[in-house]
C-alpha cells in the first residue's frame, strides 16, 4: 500500500487542469459569484450554475462539509466538485479546524464514489472565508495524511491522485512552507535518491509524526 496516493502541489491556474474532477470552493447557496467559483463559471460556461442551482431546487443548501456535483461546462475535466468549507471564526478554530478536514475528507470520498482517478482542489476556505492560510495548509495536508491512513485496509477503488492548485503566491507559499516541514521533519523524502525523479517525492519516517507511509507528495 505505500506510495498509493500521489498529492502534487502546483502554482497554477485550476480552471487550466486536466483531470476528472475539479473541486471548487463553493457556497452553501452554490452562488459562484467571485473567486475560483466564478473563474471556473467565466472558463466553463454558464451551464455551471445553472446546473448548480438545479441542485439547490433539488437537495437544498450545501451544508458546510458537504458537496454537490455538477457537470463541467467547457472546462478540461469531466464534473466539478462542490464543496462548502468552514468560515473562519478565532473563537471556535478548533471547531472551524475539524470542518476543513471533514471537507477535504467527504471531497476525497466523492471523487472515489464518482469513479475519479484525479482531481484538482484549491486552498478551501483561505480566500473570503478567512481560514489562515498557514493553518489551511496545516490541515488540508493533515486530512490528505488521515484519509490515505484510514483507507490502507479499504484502498479507494478509483482515486489515486490528488493535485492541490494555488495560483497566487502568498497561499501558495504557505503550502510549500508546509510541505518542507514534512520534509525537515523526515516524514518524506525526495526518491530521486533512489532512482524517481527529481521532484517526486515519499513518506518515509512516518512514525515521527504519525503519519501514513502510503502518502506520496510531489511539488513542482
Amino acid at each position: 500500500m505505500q506510495g498509493w496516493l500521489k498529492v502534487s502541489l502546483v502554482k497554477g491556474d485550476i480552471t487550466e487542469e486536466r483531470v476528472d474532477a475539479i473541486v471548487n470552493a463553493a457556497n452553501s447557496y452554490l452562488s459562484h459569484a467571485g473567486g475560483i467559483a466564478g473563474a471556473l463559471v467565466a472558463k466553463g460556461g454558464q451551464v455551471i450554475q445553472q446546473e448548480s442551482m438545479d441542485w439547490i431546487r433539488k437537495f437544498g443548501d450545501v451544508k458546510v462539509g458537504g458537496t454537490a456535483i455538477t457537470g463541467a461546462g467547457k472546462l478540461q475535466c469531466s464534473r466539478i466538485i462542490h464543496v462548502v468549507g468552514p468560515q473562519w471564526n478565532q473563537f471556535e478554530s478548533k471547531l472551524c479546524q475539524e470542518q476543513l478536514k471533514n471537507a477535504v475528507k467527504n471531497t476525497l470520498l466523492q471523487a472515489d464514489n464518482q469513479c475519479c482517478h484525479s482531481i484538482s482542489i484549491p486552498a478551501i476556505s483561505s480566500g473570503i472565508f478567512g481560514y489562515p492560510k498557514d493553518r489551511c495548509a496545516q490541515d488540508m495536508f493533515q486530512a490528505l495524511m488521515n484519509f490515505a491512513d484510514e483507507s490502507k485496509a479499504n484502498k479507494p477503488e478509483s482515486l489515486d491522485t490528488v493535485r492541490i492548485v494555488i495560483i497566487d503566491q502568498p497561499t501558495f507559499s504557505e503550502f510549500a512552507q508546509e510541505f518542507d516541514h514534512l520534509v525537515d521533519y523526515g516524514v518524506i523524502k525526495n526518491v530521486a535518491e533512489a532512482g524517481g525523479g527529481a521532484n517526486e517525492w515519499q513518506m518515509v519516517g512516518a512514525a515521527k509524526r504519525g503519519v501514513p507511509e502510503s502518502l506520496m507528495l510531489k511539488q513542482y
